[in-house]
């Protein structure tokens, strides 16, 4: 499932454990271990169903490895990492974004998360990643102490916002036009210049994001906004709830609330035109209502980074660990993610 058929380099794992690459014929098996591993963020549990397709997400990623670890044959672990080069300072860092990584109740404390880490980070290195980073949800307790055992906690958190769609209603946007691809990419650097963890696109680094998967997100999928003749604002639609739902349970009162939501990719706007955006991201907000999405989300680099768009939101955020890559000291502008990554 990976951009890479090389094998996974040998290592000495812990006895019993085996760790090799996810194959197709795993789906079934790997979406019930994400259903049976839940995350557990203070008196919530969450688990995400990402049914009928388990890989879906990853295909939206150019160079990307997805391991699982077997006991005795059975799969009991599952990771992933994807290969990309954003900026940190203003300067790029070759890194794997590690992702994804659960361990089956009855198999945890036996070796298994760390056999794939390290099969995981031994690819990446193979393929010229200087290092790695991930998220955690600053509740994960349990998570924040394995994950954070290197170091390299970020100052601030990335940040997101969740547009509530439930009352979007807008006309739908104008779909980019496909010889507006260089206007676009020239709008999304100059949005988001100086933002860490930004990857600048170029117009072949675009299109080719574009063929990855085109059902799930190409060309179709952007739109834009045209005013005197020129581009004025763009994003991308990513219906990233077709293939994850999100399952949250309330340990206190038993509540359990399922939500899929749609996320903006590849957005940015000419300078005084945050209007024109706003309205784009109203339409964009209808669209995925239209998909029977309960939320749209988009990363918020930094407080009042996005302008305000007149339906409910909230804002959560993620902890961001560089353990090989020293976290800046600030970050003015703030910090970006390409959901696609997330």
């Amino acid at each position: 499932m990976s951009s890479s058929e090389r094998p996974l380099p040998p290592r000495r794992n812990p006895p019993g454990v085996t760790v090799r690459e996810a194959r197709p014929e795993d789906n079934a098996a790997l979406i019930a271990l994400e259903l049976a591993s839940p995350l557990v963020l203070g008196a919530e549990r969450v688990v995400y169903d990402r049914s009928p397709d388990f890989f879906s997400r990853h295909r939206l990623q150019p160079m990307r490895r997805v391991v699982v670890a077997e006991l005795g044959g059975e799969i009991v672990g599952v990771a992933a990492a994807a290969l990309h080069t954003p900026l940190v300072e203003r300067r790029p860092h070759r890194l794997a974004y590690i992702s994804h990584a659960r361990v089956r109740a009855d198999a945890q404390r036996r070796g298994v998360a760390g056999a794939f880490s390290a099969a995981l980070l031994a690819w990446a290195k193979e393929h010229g990643a200087e290092g790695s980073y991930w998220f955690i949800a600053p509740s994960n307790e349990g998570s924040i102490a394995f994950g954070g055992r290197g170091g390299g906690r970020w100052p601030a958190d990335a940040t997101f916002r969740r547009i509530d769609v439930s009352r979007a209603d807008a006309a739908p946007a104008p779909p980019l036009a496909p010889a507006r691809i260089e206007e676009a990419v020239g709008l999304i650097n100059a949005t988001h210049a100086g933002q860490d963890l930004f990857e600048p696109p170029t117009a072949a680094s675009m299109a080719a994001r574009l063929r990855l998967d085109p059902a799930q997100y190409g060309i179709d999928h952007l739109r834009g906004a045209v005013a005197g003749g020129r581009l004025v604002a763009v994003a991308g639609l990513w219906d990233s709830g077709a293939c994850m739902e999100e399952v949250r349970t309330d340990t206190r009162s038993g509540d359990v609330t399922r939500s899929r939501a749609a996320s903006v990719l590849d957005w940015g706007w000419a300078l005084g035109e945050e209007p024109a955006f706003r309205d784009l991201l109203t339409a964009l907000a209808a669209e995925a209502r239209s998909l029977g999405r309960a939320a749209l989300t988009l990363s918020e680099p930094a407080p009042g980074a996005l302008p305000g768009i007149a339906l409910p939101s909230s804002v959560f955020a993620l902890s961001l660990f560089t353990p090989t890559v020293p976290p800046p000291v600030s970050s003015p502008r703030g910090v970006f993610v390409d959901l696609v990554y997330l």
